[in-house]
């Protein structure tokens, strides 16, 4: 038997984050796949160090207790066993600590290593997967956009 947990946070992430020499083919949309993307510096948009600030959803699966059938009756052994409240802490506290500390090449590198760490501290999680879209702080010049500021 399996449970799987779903947690979701965002986060926001002001250094340590590139997006830089990555490949490029005739598929590549950058810079153009934005709207008012036009207006954005091409010399721009590979970066060394760039905002990155995501929606994560994460999902990981625990084996239950082999010892412990699945039954109402159950339940409180199987909680206290397993400890839910700590696993989830723990989750919690590896994506923080991987975003914060991580210096990362990508957001797959952040995926990535941050579900490792999962692994690796929580050893009755059996599996995870993780959901980081990107949330986009693009440089846009008011003046360029001939937009009348008045202060």
């Amino acid at each position: 038997m399996q449970h799987t947990q779903d947690m979701l946070m965002t986060v926001l992430k002001t250094s340590g984050s590139s997006f830089e020499k990555f490949h490029r083919d005739e598929l590549t949309t950058l810079p153009g796949q934005y709207p008012f993307s036009s207006w954005i510096r091409a010399d721009i948009v590979e970066v060394a160090d760039r905002i990155f600030s995501t929606s994560v959803t994460a999902q990981y699966t625990v084996n239950l207790p082999p010892n412990l059938p699945l039954s109402v009756e159950n339940l409180p052994a199987i909680a206290k066993q397993l400890n839910f409240p700590s696993m989830q802490g723990t989750v919690r506290t590896d994506i923080l600590e991987v975003f914060a500390e991580d210096e990362s090449a990508s957001v797959q590198a952040t995926l990535y290593n941050t579900l490792q760490k999962i692994l690796k501290d929580c050893p009755d999680v059996k599996e995870g997967s993780m959901s980081l879209p990107n949330k986009h702080y693009m440089y846009v010049n008011p003046y360029e956009l001939e937009l009348m500021i008045v202060l």
